[in-house]
């Protein structure tokens, strides 16, 4: 199974893209759990898109 990612960082903004075999169109964020730490979880495509378009 071939795997590539791609990397952005900023202060605020993580950004990583994994492209490979599965196509999984997986969406997951890093967001502060109860201790702070950023803990992943997983949005829909859809949900994800109304987040980005909330301005």
């Amino acid at each position: 199974m071939l795997s590539y990612c791609l990397y952005f960082y900023g202060n605020d903004k993580p950004l990583h893209v994994s492209y490979g075999d599965a196509h999984n169109r997986a969406i997951v964020l890093m967001l502060p759990g109860k201790s702070g730490r950023l803990v992943p979880k997983v949005v829909t495509v859809e949900r994800f898109a109304a987040m980005t378009t909330e301005v």
